[in-house]
């Protein structure tokens, strides 16, 4: 509640008199008395999610921010997401529950929502808590290298506390979203690749034999490169980020720059002659190494796509080996990129006696349902299988039988042997070991958390040690903590359309 629709309410309760002033102030103490109890959290649950709201990624029950700021700044968070693949949530609230500090709410806020890709752990949340005058950045487990601790402390303390002193609360968080994204893209390569160009040492003698292989790499390059773009282009998807792609690029622009610095000497040499008295032995060989990661990572793209595209393990095979039967002539130049073509080869010749359709209780073949053609195919699924596929523990083929027979039959998955079967279910949705902090560690005292294996279907908990967490320092007494993650309850619920992440505490705070 702010103070001018007070001071105006106090000077209207002045002018009257008698019974009409006693009502007004009941209702305004009791007004007053319902807004500070909304705004004062008990507990993660009751903070709304807005995700399940369809606002966006912010939520402001406090009442901080005006519409049209919250709408920028939800711009500016799916800009994030589309640009970086970082998910980010922002929440503005009053004040939450007096026995718990800043960084152990906003942390199990994280947990409960799941901010960030399943698995990936890809999460950004700012907690911001006016009346205690606190922020807190916590990260999920993939974003704590990107974005360090320390990183995090000198943007709150550059750009949001001075913001929010001021009460500027939509310029402090829009600013620090803006900062944000602005360094997850920053080229962190770029710079070492340039010296490390420019420290290469030039060798003296001349090997015309040499420039004419480099000349073949090229040539042989750009083919295999054009041939690769061709099964890529049908399956790009603008809205989903390619990791692999985006290191082909990172290849592809070192060739570019080699190129351009080709160009440069062969311009202060004066002559072929000069640039090869230079250059002879060293061309061919980080040409050949260039234009091998280049492949290897484009090949990694294109079977991203075909992944994301095919669902179905038997579409995706098939559609695998006829990329393979095209690029075949590729590994014989350059073997990195045989790697995975036999890695493939071996999984595709394996998964035969998979697809072998069985047979029904009449003694007939069953017809095995495509899951990217049969998209209802996956009602034959109990909620634990479906959470083993996506878990990626097991993965199911189901048939049909002329007579409506079905049968649904499990085949270990790519990550089969990092999960167990739950005592309590059956499912093999066990995660690997997590710690849950039972006493938080201090600055003079350590902590103490339980190490548990917790079933990502039924919740069930399967105790293994207690550990001990180290002391936290006082440089990030109000920064990260050390102590390890706990499973992010039902972060990946059907009620929530948060991505399902998890953090382990990572990220930094601080107050104004």
């Amino acid at each position: 509640m702010t103070l001018t629709p007070l001071y105006s309410t106090t000077f209207i309760l002045f002018d009257l008199k008698g019974i009409s002033r006693f009502l007004l102030l009941v209702w305004l103490i009791f007004c007053f008395s319902l807004t500070s109890k909304a705004q004062t959290y008990s507990s993660v649950e009751d903070v709304p999610n807005p995700k399940e709201l369809g606002t966006g990624y912010v939520t402001d029950p406090a009442g901080l921010l005006p519409q049209p700021e919250i709408d920028s700044l939800n711009y500016l968070l799916t800009e994030l997401n589309r640009k970086t693949g970082v998910e980010t949530a922002v929440v503005l609230v009053q004040d939450f529950r007096e026995d718990e500090d800043a960084f152990q709410f906003a942390t199990d806020l994280f947990r409960h929502w799941g901010i960030g890709k399943y698995k990936s752990d890809n999460g950004l949340l700012l907690f911001i808590a006016s009346n205690r005058r606190q922020y807190r950045f916590v990260t999920g487990y993939g974003l704590e290298g990107l974005l360090p601790d320390a990183t995090l402390k000198a943007i709150g303390e550059r750009i949001l506390v001075p913001s929010f002193q001021k009460e500027h609360y939509g310029e402090g968080v829009m600013n620090t979203i803006r900062t944000i994204t602005s360094y997850l893209q920053q080229p962190e390569n770029q710079k070492e690749l340039n010296q490390l160009l420019a420290q290469y040492e030039l060798k003296s003698t001349t090997n015309t034999t040499a420039l004419f292989i480099f000349l073949g790499f090229v040539i042989a390059y750009g083919l295999a490169a054009w041939q690769v773009s061709t099964f890529k282009k049908p399956l790009a998807s603008p809205s989903t980020p390619n990791r692999y792609l985006e290191v082909a690029g990172l290849v592809a622009f070192a060739l570019v720059g080699f190129g351009i610095l080709l160009l440069v000497i062969f311009f202060f040499a004066g002559t072929f002659n000069g640039l090869l008295l230079h250059f002879s032995e060293a061309l061919p060989h980080l040409m050949y190494v260039l234009t091998s990661f280049a492949l290897f990572f484009n090949h990694l793209s294109v079977l991203s796509n075909l992944r994301q595209r095919y669902k179905d393990d038997y579409n995706f095979l098939e559609a695998e080996q006829h990329f393979y039967q095209r690029v075949w002539w590729q590994s014989l130049i350059w073997p990195l990129t045989a790697v995975y073509l036999v890695i493939e080869k071996i999984r595709y010749q394996k998964s035969t006696s998979r697809f072998t359709p069985p047979l029904d209780t009449v003694g007939n073949p069953m017809n095995r349902l495509n899951r990217d053609d049969h998209s209802e195919a996956a009602r034959h699924l109990s909620g634990g299988q479906l959470q083993e596929e996506k878990m990626n523990s097991q993965v199911y083929d189901i048939w049909e039988g002329s007579d409506g027979e079905v049968k649904v039959l499990p085949n270990p998955s790519d990550t089969y042997d990092r999960h167990l079967n739950c005592p309590a279910c059956g499912f093999r949705t066990m995660s690997e070991p997590i710690n849950i902090p039972i006493v938080k560690a201090m600055v003079q005292s350590q902590g103490k958390a339980k190490r548990v294996r917790l079933c990502r279907h039924c919740k069930h908990e399967e105790f293994i040690e207690q550990v001990v967490t180290p002391m936290r320092t006082k440089s990030d007494s109000s920064s990260s903590s050390s102590s390890s993650s706990a499973s992010s309850s039902s972060s990946s619920s059907s009620s929530s359309s948060w991505g399902g992440g998890n953090t382990g505490g990572g990220g930094a705070g601080g107050s104004w």
